[in-house]
């Protein structure tokens, strides 16, 4: 095996931008030489100071790597240190939004098996400190749609909702009304999490769900709100956004089959959202459809669940 296999099999690659200086990284830090050999560029416990943040510009080093098994520090410290990545106008939007989404989508993989106060609040965190940078940056909402995956898990589909639903918010500002933004995007983000309470023999199934299993399934949104209560973060927002997700425009939705202008704002915006992405994420008993066509049956099959107007704002995200 040559080096440059042996490096991407022991390796992991980070941008140089995102270890920030006067942190102290838990883990080595490597450069890659002109013979493709790891040679150690920080080690751990080090500071990583201006002069060595110099060094890395003037020889025109973009991504640094670490050992894959230091991946886990390496997020903690992103995790730690996001708000200062978010704010430092030294490092492109790519690299910042990239940071967002990746601190947002590890701590969410962790919530969803362990749901706790602990984890809750640093995924709150992590969220507030994206939206702030959201509202200052005209491209990083753009970016983060472009960076959303399609491969369907629980976590990744609330991530992805989450930042479908901030879109089509910031779309309807006009119409919001007083509501703390912060507050609802961590909302939108939580929207699912009563499916930690659900056996992943149904959340998972490749077939039909049968009428037993279905109606588990339609319990999530009251087990969500019993999750969020018990730790403690069970907002105003998050109460109706939780409990009214999957209620539908013509009154077939649950669990309380409201309609029309009985649904609340805030739900509409996250019904969207939602049926969009698992549309479009591949699941084991169905494809996963391209956004235009998700669009067009939404639109098609489906104008009789969801406001029109929202959808019609929704699209806007896509143009």
């Amino acid at each position: 095996m040559n080096d440059v296999a042996v490096a991407e099999e022991l390796y992991f690659q980070i941008c140089a931008d995102t270890i920030q200086s006067g942190t102290m990284p838990s883990f080595d830090v490597f450069f890659r030489s002109r013979e493709d050999r790891m040679v150690l560029y920080c080690a751990n416990g080090e500071m990583f100071d201006d002069r060595l943040r110099e060094k890395v510009k003037r020889s025109n080093i973009t991504n640094l790597f670490i050992n894959k098994r230091d991946k886990i520090h390496y997020d903690l410290q992103i995790e730690k240190n996001l708000a200062g990545i978010l704010s430092d106008p030294g490092i492109v939007t790519y690299v910042k939004t990239k940071s967002a989404y990746d601190t947002i989508k590890n701590i969410a993989s962790i919530l969803f098996e362990t749901p706790n106060a602990q984890i809750i609040k640093r995924y709150r965190k992590s969220i507030y400190t994206t939206v702030d940078y959201v509202f200052s940056n005209n491209e990083a909402l753009q970016k983060l749609i472009n960076l959303t995956t399609f491969d369907y898990s629980t976590y990744n589909h609330s991530v992805n909702v989450g930042i479908l639903s901030t879109g089509l918010m910031l779309q309807l500002l006009d119409i919001l009304g007083d509501y703390d933004l912060k507050e609802t995007v961590s909302a939108f983000f939580l929207h699912d999490i009563g499916k930690c309470s659900i056996s992943p023999r149904i959340l998972n199934k490749s077939g039909s769900l049968t009428t037993t299993e279905w109606k588990i399934m339609k319990k999530h949104p009251e087990m969500g709100l019993k999750i969020l209560k018990l730790n403690y973060a069970l907002t105003d927002e998050a109460e109706i956004i939780v409990s009214q997700h999957h209620e539908r425009y013509n009154g077939s939705g649950y669990p309380a089959g409201l309609s029309g202008h009985d649904i609340h704002i805030l739900a509409k915006i996250c019904q969207i959202a939602d049926i969009f992405d698992s549309m479009t994420s591949f699941r084991p008993f169905r494809k996963k459809h391209s956004s235009y066509t998700a669009l067009t049956m939404i639109k098609k099959e489906m104008a009789q669940d969801y406001d029109p107007e929202f959808f019609a704002r929704f699209v806007n995200l896509f143009l």
